[in-house]
């Protein structure tokens, strides 16, 4: 169905360099993937460290999102950046692969365009990774500005979000600067998001394909999942 609704794929996502296999096998070998058994114990012990993807794009760009909106929460209005440092851990990078994304499916795994479209429109959503918003000049100028270095001392990263951060600073006119380090994501176990915030992510996100009251309606079901006796009908018209 996805298929034929137009939904396309990388065509090494099972046994590409970081498809299904070399990710989640044991060595990258198929006669070595993970049993079902085993699946089930990691996926228990690691039930407490679950968190909420916060915005619509690459999991590897949102600590340094986190560090642009604060950087940027206080600036009065009309202040202008002439230039963006960014330090993040190596790997970071790793499946970022678009410096000059040119689709909103390129924008969701480009690290300077995440950086740009939250310092520009604020908190990142659905159509801020359009083709059209891609194109925005104010956020095309700003990530010319953009300067991102990749630190080594923790050794490659790209496998894990253990020990990753996002150091920025913001260069402003007139000689002032800002600078914001984020090591643990809006939404992440360690830094959990209110039961609000979670509503508005739904809201935000549910309601750009359904209408409001509807969105409302399954937003309300869904939080009383744990009484409903059966999931029939949890999805109904």
């Amino acid at each position: 169905m996805l298929s034929e609704a137009g939904v396309t794929a990388s065509p090494v996502a099972l046994d590409g360099r970081y498809g299904g296999t070399a990710l989640f096998g044991e060595r990258g070998s198929q006669s070595q993937l993970l049993s079902a058994e085993a699946l089930q114990q990691v996926a228990a012990g690691a039930a407490d460290d679950l968190g909420i993807k916060l915005y619509p794009c690459c999991r590897g760009s949102h600590l340094a999102i986190d560090a642009a909106l604060d950087a940027a929460a206080d600036l009065p209005k009309g202040t202008v950046i002439d230039r963006i440092e960014l330090l993040v851990p190596w790997g970071t990078r790793t499946a970022l692969l678009y410096d000059e994304p040119a689709s909103g499916m390129e924008a969701k795994f480009s690290l300077p365009y995440a950086v740009a479209t939250a310092l520009v429109r604020g908190t990142p959503r659905m159509e801020h990774f359009t083709d059209a918003a891609v194109r925005e000049p104010a956020v095309r100028m700003l990530m010319d500005t953009i300067d991102i270095t990749e630190d080594t001392a923790r050794g490659d990263l790209s496998a894990t979000m253990d020990g990753r951060y996002a150091d920025l600073v913001l260069f402003l006119r007139g000689g002032g600067l800002r600078r914001v380090r984020v090591e643990n994501a809006r939404g992440s176990a360690e830094r959990p998001l209110t039961p609000a915030e979670v509503d508005e992510k739904f809201m935000s996100t549910a309601g750009s394909v359904l209408h409001v009251d509807k969105a409302c309606e399954l937003l309300a079901r869904l939080r009383q999942l744990v009484h409903l006796p059966s999931v029939d009908g949890l999805f109904r018209n």
